[in-house]
């Protein structure tokens, strides 16, 4: 809960700093990508072993500029943690024990809220940095073993997932008002999500690497 209260406070620092700045610019973008995901820690299931998956990510973003060089960059973003393992089962005539391969899906609507440093003229290269929070809106795990097999494991996970977001990228002008970026962004989660109790050692944390690929348009004020 105190992870949760620290990051709420900077979120609503960080838009105290842009409430202020009414003279500068706003740009309004998509951006998406693919992902390379992951859970870090121990599992509820002690006998599952989980491989990193390949995952999405695509929503809306936005800029709020402070200074040429200093911007605040959020947006609302639909991200898909995927993992993958093993799934040991028996087969229909019940006597033999065979392992199939199964994936879950972790899908977040996630609000990142970026302090972001730019530099450069015609091309643009930036950095950025901050809090991300996330709300868990679906798990499902899928198998194919005789059938596909598809289940949701969503009650043993916590909903709210909260953490740190880093990624440097680059951006060309297409027009004087449109930017084509792509940018390479880790987020790195810090809160527990898994809800099994302490006594199985379960803390599960989750971790994505993302490559995005944007386009912003900017609302210059007069």
């Amino acid at each position: 809960m105190n992870k949760f209260l620290i990051v709420l406070g900077a979120m609503f620092a960080l838009g105290s700093t842009v409430s202020f700045a009414q003279s500068n610019n706003l740009s309004i973008g998509i951006e998406g990508g693919v992902n390379h995901s992951s859970l870090r820690g121990n599992d509820h299931d002690s006998q599952l072993v989980r491989d990193p998956g390949i995952g999405f990510t695509a929503g809306v973003s936005f800029t709020y500029g402070i200074t040429d060089a200093l911007s605040l960059h959020s947006g609302l973003l639909y991200e898909r943690k995927s993992t993958r393992f093993k799934l040991h089962y028996v087969d229909p005539t019940g006597t033999t024990p065979s392992t199939t391969k199964a994936h879950s899906n972790f899908d977040y609507l996630v609000l990142p809220v970026l302090a972001r440093v730019t530099y450069g003229n015609k091309a643009k290269f930036y950095i950025n940095a901050g809090p991300y929070l996330g709300y868990l809106i679906q798990q499902v795990d899928k198998a194919k073993a005789v059938s596909s097999t598809t289940f949701s494991n969503i009650e043993h996970y916590n909903r709210l997932d909260l953490g740190l977001t880093a990624g440097l990228g680059a951006g060309m002008p297409i027009n004087n008002n449109s930017m084509l970026t792509l940018e390479l962004r880790q987020n790195l989660g810090l809160y527990n999500i898994s809800k099994a109790s302490e006594s199985v050692n379960s803390d599960m944390k989750t971790r994505s690497t993302n490559l995005l690929l944007g386009i912003a348009y900017t609302i210059k004020n007069q």
